[in-house]
Parts: structure tokens; C-alpha cells; sequence
């Protein structure tokens, strides 16, 4: 096979399952949602509901996970390195859910609902509080503000 055929065929949300399917640790749930949270992230940015701005930062989300050294690199970290990335698609899935209603985001979520209601919540809170430096940190380096 040759490699332009491995990159065309190449899933990213599988490889981020198969990274994190057997995490077990500190934000186990967080992490091992990652490829979810990715695929969501993904389909959302074709809904025509959301404004420039909403899909702007889906996509700064997206562009996230593949830095090779972010601010929590998972190359240097394991699979607790997707913490921050999961951080910036919470935050941006959270901005969504406000304006356009949970709806939106349960239509296309694969998992079940109780789960993204408790990553989108209280997961969320708990990581960004646990790490309020580096979550603005992240926020910082894809410069997020008020949008």
C-alpha cells in the first residue's frame, strides 16, 4: 500500500479512540470521550444554524488536536495530554448548547445523552477549575474571546 493510500484512508477519530479506549486515570470519562467529542465537534461545523464565529472556534478546536506540542502535549503526557484539547471542544460545544439549545448538539452526539450532559457540565467545571492556568492558556493560544 502505498502511503498516499494510508493517508487517504487515514481516521483520525479512530486513532483518537484507539489512544484513549483504555485510559484509566485522573478525568477518565473526559478522556476516554475524546474521539466523541472530536467526531462532534466535526459534524457540527455543517450545521447551518451557527454563526461564523461558532463554527470559527469548532474549528480552532479541531486544528487543536493535531499540534504536536500543545500547551499539554499528549506526545509527552499519554492520553491525560488530550485534557486541554478536550477543554477547548467543552468550551466551544458549552457556547453552542447556550445559543442554539442542547438539542443540537444530542442530534449528532454518538453516546448517550446522560454523558454529554455530565461532560458538558459538571466534567467540564471540574477540569477547568482543576486547571484554570492552563484552560486560559489554551484559550489564549487559539486566541478565543468573547465571540
Amino acid at each position: 500500500m502505498s502511503e498516499k493510500s494510508n493517508i487517504n484512508n487515514f481516521d483520525f477519530e479512530e486513532h483518537l479512540n484507539i489512544f484513549t479506549k483504555d485510559y484509566n486515570g485522573k478525568y477518565q470519562l473526559i478522556v476516554r470521550s475524546t474521539s466523541k467529542i472530536f467526531a462532534l465537534c466535526c459534524h457540527l461545523v455543517y450545521e447551518p444554524s451557527l454563526k461564523k464565529k461558532e463554527k470559527n472556534l469548532l474549528y480552532k478546536s479541531i486544528a487543536y488536536f493535531v499540534l504536536p506540542r500543545d500547551i499539554f502535549s499528549e506526545a509527552t503526557h499519554g492520553s491525560i495530554g488530550f485534557i486541554d484539547d478536550m477543554m477547548l471542544c467543552l468550551y466551544a460545544l458549552n457556547l453552542i448548547s447556550k445559543r442554539h439549545g442542547e438539542d443540537l448538539l444530542y442530534e449528532i452526539w454518538s453516546g448517550r445523552p446522560s454523558t454529554l450532559k455530565k461532560l458538558l457540565n459538571e466534567e467540564f467545571d471540574k477540569i477547568t477549575k482543576e486547571n484554570k492556568n492552563m484552560f486560559e492558556s489554551v484559550l489564549s493560544e487559539v486566541g478565543v474571546d468573547n465571540i
